[in-house]
């Protein structure tokens, strides 16, 4: 019985961290990349008034390629910004059943808002959301002398269970 039970919390906790996460995926001129945080944690009661804020740690990151993953720190400058602060606005339901919330998007100490659709599923939220190196002033990475060149678009994706 003993097995049984830690064998149902281990399928529990595995279950509860694929629900949570927060990816970041990219391309460039030869490939696609994925930048996954390995330690995102979702916030409790999301949504509340005082629990709207997701901080991600640049340094959790981890793009599967130790090569890709310090390029992706290097370039989002993790040595001086070590943090994206997503902070979520009030959410309108629309009519199709998903929620639309402003966010607000700090990194590298210039802030974007973005209008992010959130589909509610159960107890869990996703949503997702392209933005630009550009919109923050970040120039898109280049290597090889510019025979590489990483696409000014990534697509930020999350989903965590809401308590």
């Amino acid at each position: 019985m003993k097995s049984l039970y830690k064998y149902f919390v281990f399928l529990t906790v595995f279950a509860a961290a694929q629900e949570n996460n927060f990816t970041i995926y990219g391309k460039t001129n030869m490939n696609t990349f994925k930048c996954v945080d390995k330690n995102f944690a979702a916030p409790s009661q999301f949504g509340s008034q005082n629990s709207n804020k997701i901080i991600l740690n640049i340094v959790d990151f981890d793009c599967k390629y130790d090569y890709i993953t310090k390029d992706f720190r290097k370039t989002l400058g993790a040595d001086k910004f070590p943090q994206i602060h997503i902070s979520f606005g009030k959410f309108k339901k629309n009519n199709n059943g998903t929620y639309l919330s402003v966010a607000e998007v700090k990194l590298m100490n210039k802030v974007k808002n973005y209008t992010i659709e959130i589909t509610e599923n159960g107890k869990i939220l996703s949503g997702k959301q392209q933005v630009k190196f550009s919109d923050f002033g970040i120039t898109p990475p280049r290597k090889m002398a510019g025979m590489i060149v990483t696409k000014d678009e990534l697509d930020l994706s999350f989903s965590f269970q809401n308590n």
